[in-house]
């Protein structure tokens, strides 16, 4: 396109020169006939004219659109730029507040584990120290306190069954936390990934405005040189205008003398002469006038087509990244649909952390009923115990004097 408008000015340019006169090639100076002569019929030339006009049309068109959509994809570049910029910040640090979240309450969860393996082994180690047998005082007292130790191992081994089932539905809380620790962990991998795409996607638009941004300076300054060639041939045009007025003056003024000196045979021959020479320039001035005309025109034709055609191909690649930028706002409109769902996700774990809090508060609440309830069971079978060595030490003292006991 720059090269088609570089050609165009340098075609004006030279018609302007040729407006102006031939600088080398038998024609005489400004003011002379040979020159008024190529002046009147460079102006008078309808086809040269018309194709002035379109030639500054085309031109103007063309720097008009360049700058119009230029203007247009940089403006929709940076608005899309600085929505993705704005966007990538704030989802990238929700994204990594979340997966830190997960971290601690995985490490949480993992100590609470730990904490409640730790009471287990505590109450397991308290009810073997309370099961722990004494020495019987007596063949009776042996078979009860053998009946108080198969009750007591009954008692700890349906303790032991309750705390292997509180063991194992702790066991499969804790892997359903990890799965869904993991799963959201790939979620956050997958999205970061996206993220970072779309991050690279958006450098390249701005990479693009860049660009862009260069092509309309560099477009602003050849429309620039081109005002500049069009005030330089707009000045060329009054000057051979005002010229053109001086030489009508002249010609009138030669016209008063012709008529004052009639009677002078040499002045007429002189005239003769000098018409027929002028008529032999103007004839010689219009076959070199068509021939370049013909040339001039053809080559500007050339000019138009090739310039059409950069147009047509500009119109595609415009047409393209307009697709582009469609292709960009469905991108936007999919992250916007993953931060929707994201939030939703959210929720949804933060109402699964209240359930499994409550359900660890239930499992505590539990656990201790259990051990309080263990405890109450066992303070009141060592009372039983005791009372019945009580009975059993009133039964040995009363029967003391019969029959007294063989201790091994």
């Amino acid at each position: 396109m720059e090269e088609d408008v570089t050609k165009a000015t340098e075609a004006l340019l030279s018609w302007g020169e040729a407006a102006l006169g031939c600088p080398s090639g038998g024609c005489g100076g400004p003011g002379g006939p040979t020159s008024v002569a190529l002046a009147v019929a460079k102006l008078e030339d309808p086809e040269m004219k018309r194709l002035h006009q379109e030639l500054q049309q085309l031109e103007a068109e063309a720097a008009a659109a360049r700058r119009r959509r230029l203007a247009e994809r940089i403006s929709a570049a940076a608005c899309e730029a600085d929505l993705a910029r704005a966007e990538e910040a704030p989802e990238m640090r929700s994204e990594r507040q979340e997966l830190e979240s997960m971290e601690s309450e995985a490490a949480e969860t993992a100590g609470a584990l730990k904490r409640c393996d730790l009471r287990l082994q505590e109450v397991q180690r308290y009810l073997k120290g309370r099961a722990s047998p004494g020495s019987p005082g007596s063949p009776g007292g042996a078979e009860a306190h053998a009946q108080l130790l198969r009750a007591l191992e009954a008692e700890e081994l349906r303790a032991e069954e309750e705390i292997r089932g509180l063991r194992s539905e702790l066991q499969e809380e804790r892997g359903g936390l990890v799965d869904d620790l993991r799963c959201r962990l790939a979620v956050l991998e997958e999205r970061k990934e996206q993220t970072a795409q779309k991050a690279k996607e958006c450098s390249m638009l701005r990479s693009t405005a860049a660009k862009f941004k260069d092509q309309l300076q560099r477009c602003n300054g050849r429309v620039g040189e081109l005002e500049a060639a069009l005030a330089s041939l707009t000045k060329v045009l009054s000057t051979v205008s005002a010229e053109l007025e001086a030489l009508e003056l002249q010609n009138a003024a030669l016209k008063d003398t012709h008529a004052d000196h009639a009677d002078s045979s040499g002045t007429l021959e002189a005239l003769k002469v000098v018409q027929e020479r002028q008529q032999e320039l103007s004839e010689e001035f219009r076959e070199s006038l068509e021939a370049s005309t013909t040339d001039d025109l053809e080559r500007c034709l050339q000019e138009s087509r090739a310039q059409k055609e950069h147009l047509k191909e500009a119109l595609a690649e415009v047409h393209a990244r307009l697709i582009g930028a469609e292709r960009c706002e469905e991108l936007q409109r999919s992250a916007f649909e993953m931060r929707d769902e994201i939030h939703a996700l959210t929720l949804a774990e933060a109402e699964r952390k209240e359930s499994s809090e409550l359900q660890r508060a239930e499992v505590k609440v539990a656990e201790e009923a259990l051990v309080d309830d263990l405890r109450a069971k066992l303070e009141a079978r060592e009372r039983r115990v005791q009372l019945l060595a009580a009975r059993l030490r009133q039964t040995q003292a009363t029967s003391w004097p019969i029959s007294r006991p063989q201790f091994s």
